[in-house]
């Protein structure tokens, strides 16, 4: 809400005025809050739930303001006031890919206590690597003995014709 007001000059010996404003009636200024809150999710079957992300946020130059994690549901949240905001993964759920793209959160005067910044990020499962393929392994362990007994009998018959 805006109020008219004036201050008049009173010369260099006056160093405090008294600003009265809204016909003498108090001026209740409350702080307006919201919260951001994110929602993880598999990538593959979003209605499976990521419990264990991290999130830090961030402020417009960079400070890192607080970190949450997401709980069981998939869910954290950031009480915030307006302003700009940089929100990012800073730990992936195990087995998932860190998401390390930043997303820039605006919260302006359309957000209040009842009317939440809501946000649904995905993460990817990580790739399937092979961590020892027992298949190969028996497959190598065949070849040597077949190359060792294939040698031991070359090795035999040349024995064999020297004498």
């Amino acid at each position: 809400t805006e109020y008219d007001f004036s201050v008049t000059y009173r010369g260099p010996q006056v160093t405090a005025y008294t600003i009265q404003i809204n016909d003498g009636e108090e001026i209740l200024n409350v702080l307006k809050e919201t919260s951001i809150q994110i929602h993880k999710v598999d990538e593959a079957d979003e209605s499976l739930a990521l419990a264990g992300a991290e999130f830090t946020l961030y402020d417009e130059q960079g400070n890192a303001l607080m970190s949450v994690l997401t709980d069981q549901n998939g869910l954290a949240s950031f009480v915030v006031t307006q302003g700009i905001y940089s929100l990012k993964e800073t730990k992936a759920p195990e087995g998932y890919v860190l998401e390390s793209d930043p997303i820039e959160v605006v919260i302006d005067d359309q957000y209040d206590e009842t009317k939440l910044y809501e946000i649904t990020m995905t993460n990817r499962l990580l790739p399937d690597v092979p961590t020892g393929d027992h298949e190969n392994t028996t497959m190598l362990v065949g070849l040597v003995v077949i190359s060792g007994t294939g040698a031991a009998l070359i090795m035999f018959r040349r024995k064999r014709e020297l004498e």
